[in-house]
């Protein structure tokens, strides 16, 4: 990730807040701070004697438990911009959204695109006069126990550029150690910057990564900004690392420009983003019976009828999607049925926490046959009266509560 970020760009401040239990804060960026976060300087807007870092408070206003990418930087002059906005006149979901813009910053003719985004780690930026040794970064993030599948929102590109959007998350155990400062010779030890948890750095400790995404994407600005198909719904699944572990940490960025360089930066590109979360898949990815799938099944469609006999539980072999999915399976022999239903700690892409799958059978299974075949034999004559001692003739046989008429020999 060589030289990321302009001169100017701040990169985003600590989130002192934790995300509510499993998922992300301030989804739908409806609650907004009056002053906004800070990012760690250095260079010639640090301390550049000690290299000791210097929070700069970034202008204008970003979403409640967020960070923005906003300009708070001194490299001959002291330059602000604003690249984060609150949008309440386009939305998709209660009322406002955040815009993300990319835009030239710098002074005494230093200048550079820096690109607008959000997210919930700690900035760094290194600034001099010398464009070939600035660089930025983010480390750290939210303390996070779960395991989500996916991340979605709601996007709008309301610029006509060739760039991509980018959303990007990862979840991560234990620590990596790796340096920041000036591209090309780093000097100060910083715990969890995103290029050492992604392998993109050097790093020392005892970190894991656990789960990622990395999505480009670039959409067409819509005719009308005002109708509801303007929003594209974006999804994107988290790709786990087998044998990792359980998170302890995350951290989701947002970018309306190319988030990982800073020569792919275009003027002006600008999304618009709402109801960004977490989703925690409930669903079945497969039904079969004595190894045998069931023909048609999608884990969209919920109740089936399907031929020959109700089957044992233990001949039912159900997958779910999901990484923190749990299943029950119920057997219904009176109507020949089997429900399973798939749960998880938060809402799924439709917004439900569970869904229920029915499979209707034809037939009673051949254990239930054998087990009404077991049970007390009553015979009685066509008169209705009981006979003890059936020799011959035709008589109604009655067992496990079923009566059929049969013939003795």
């Amino acid at each position: 990730m060589k030289k990321l970020y302009s001169i100017l760009l701040t990169v985003v401040a600590t989130s002192s807040s934790i995300a509510t239990a499993q998922q992300l804060p301030n989804v739908g960026f409806e609650e907004w701070k009056t002053t906004c976060g800070s990012t760690e300087a250095f260079g010639s807007g640090g301390v550049s004697a000690s290299k000791t870092g210097e929070m700069r408070v970034r202008p204008g206003i970003e979403p409640a438990e967020w960070n923005g990418s906003s300009v708070n930087q001194k490299v001959v002059l002291t330059k602000k911009q604003e690249l984060v906005f609150r949008e309440q006149t386009y939305f998709a979901n209660g009322s406002s959204s955040v815009v993300l813009k990319n835009i030239t910053v710098g002074a005494a003719g230093i200048e550079s695109v820096a690109p607008g985004f959000l997210t919930l780690g700690t900035p760094w930026v290194y600034a001099v006069a010398s464009l070939s040794k600035c660089d930025g970064g983010i480390y750290g993030g939210m303390p996070f126990t779960y395991k989500p599948d996916a991340v979605t929102g709601k996007f709008m590109r309301i610029d006509s550029n060739n760039e991509n959007s980018y959303i990007i998350a990862y979840l991560w155990n234990g620590t990596f150690t790796s340096k920041v400062g000036e591209n090309g010779a780093p000097t100060e030890d910083r715990n969890d910057e995103i290029r050492a948890i992604w392998g993109k750095a050097e790093s020392t400790g005892n970190g894991k990564l656990v789960a990622k995404c990395d999505y480009g994407f670039n959409l067409s600005r819509p005719a009308d900004l005002f109708a509801p198909e303007a929003w594209t719904e974006i999804t994107v699944p988290l790709e786990y690392v087998d044998g990792a572990g359980e998170p302890t940490m995350m951290n989701v960025i947002i970018s309306g420009g190319d988030y990982w360089s800073r020569d792919a930066l275009v003027e002006k590109t600008s999304l618009l983003a709402d109801d960004v979360k977490f989703i925690y898949y409930s669903r079945l990815a497969d039904y079969s019976v004595n190894g045998a799938k069931l023909e048609g099944f999608s884990s969209d469609v919920y109740e089936y009828n399907v031929p020959g006999e109700l089957p044992a539980e233990e001949e039912i072999i159900a997958t779910v999607v999901g990484q923190s999915a749990t299943k029950t399976i119920a057997i219904d022999e009176t109507n020949l049925k089997v429900s399973i239903t798939v749960s998880n700690v938060e809402a799924d892409v439709d917004g439900n926490n569970s869904h229920t799958y029915v499979f209707k059978y034809e037939n009673a299974s051949i254990a239930n046959i054998e087990v009404e075949d077991k049970a007390p034999v009553e015979y009685y004559n066509l008169q209705g009266v009981k006979v003890a001692n059936p020799t011959n003739g035709v008589l109604i046989k009655v067992q496990g509560g079923k009566a059929s008429k049969v013939l003795i020999k």
